[in-house]
């Protein structure tokens, strides 16, 4: 096999089908020098890391893990698969400037040349190598430089999900969020609800995508791979929650609700809506928190939107930390609103959902 790195699950599904005896190449093998390196895995072999690894090099080809610089860097270490070789292709057809980018002279002076695959590997202390991902596929979020693929391998994992493909897009602060795109196993599709709170334990909270997409297939290249450039930005559409939508009741609901909507790019935002199955983070809490503080005129921490994620909780706090400012004549208005509310409405506009049932 070779085109798209394999993943445990992929050995799993290769040990249950094929016949003992069988054994699986799983080799990297880039067009511009073709297979560099394989690994050999009889069946019935079992792994504990998430991907298999692609095993050593060929004859009359070395495999280097390289720094930004050019230097080789130590066992374990990530860094850029390149091949050293003397068979490689002559080049790109027409096009000296990204030639003379990929392939480069061997500095010892040899007649081999090296070629930068644009892979990001390693190499173990047996000299197995290992793929990590493509380099262009490499997110800044907040700082943290991610590879998208241990994303989408955790995606994988969750009972309702078929495929599942993740990228790094633009944000409306002119950084980066990642988006999720993924094929539901089951009718009806999984909510994101679902989707996200198995990746709370085993990611941290800047690897868990911003948006999730449902797709009915992902698009694909002209050889059978993901075309990621394919993917549909997301649309503006509330996400399908495990909670049923519901409205805000009150002036100051609904003022909230606007302001979420519009930071977190969305439609609409009910009150019982959690900030961060929306697609909220830290930055976006920052901001919601200072156009509230600019709006009511009242100060709270941002640890406040992390205890009460709903605007019915953050409303209600609102109101407490508002009384305690107020003068007697607005605060006599706001009770007389919440006089001519039924329980049911009481109910409905300041209890979540959850604690209701």
């Amino acid at each position: 096999t070779g085109g798209e790195p394999l993943l445990r699950a992929d050995l799993d599904y290769f040990n249950g089908h094929f016949s003992p005896g069988c054994v699986l190449a799983h080799a990297l093998g880039p067009t511009e020098c073709l297979t560099v390196c394989w690994a050999l895995i009889p069946h019935g072999t079992q792994i504990t890391e998430s991907k298999l690894p692609i095993g050593y090099p060929l004859e009359d080809k070395d495999v280097l893990v390289l720094d930004e610089s050019g230097r080789e860097l130590e066992d374990g270490a990530v860094g850029e698969l390149a091949v050293k070789s003397r068979y490689l292709s002559p080049g790109y057809w027409r096009d000296p400037e990204r030639t003379k980018a990929a392939f480069l002279p061997d500095p010892t002076g040899s007649d081999a040349r090296i070629y930068l695959t644009g892979d990001l590997g390693m190499r173990g202390r047996d000299g197995c190598l290992f793929h990590v991902g493509r380099e262009d596929f490499q997110v800044k979020i907040r700082g943290f430089r991610i590879d998208v693929s241990e994303i989408e391998i955790a995606l994988r994992a969750i009972e309702g999900v078929g495929d599942a493909v993740v990228v790094g897009r633009s944000d409306s602060l002119g950084g980066q969020r990642l988006v999720a795109y993924f094929v539901p196993s089951t009718k009806p599709s999984i909510t994101v609800t679902k989707l996200r709170q198995p990746l709370v334990p085993v990611l941290p909270d800047y690897m868990i995508p911003s948006a999730f997409v449902s797709m009915d297939s992902m698009p694909k290249t002209p050889n059978g791979k993901t075309d990621r450039l394919r993917l549909p930005a997301p649309n503006r559409n509330r996400p399908d929650m495990d909670n049923e939508f519901m409205p805000p009741g009150t002036a100051m609901e609904t003022e909230m609700a606007a302001t979420w909507a519009e930071v977190l790019d969305l439609d609409r935002v009910g009150i019982h809506d959690n900030f961060f199955e929306l697609g909220g983070d830290s930055l976006l809490a920052t901001r919601i928190i200072a156009r509230m503080a600019g709006r009511f005129k009242v100060e709270v921490p941002i640890k406040t939107l992390l205890e009460a994620p709903t605007v019915a909780q953050m409303a209600e706090i609102l109101s407490i930390e508002l009384a305690r400012t107020i003068g007697d004549e607005d605060l006599a208005r706001i009770l007389n609103e919440i006089e001519t509310l039924s329980d049911a409405e009481i109910r409905n506009r300041f209890m979540p959902k959850v604690a209701r049932s």
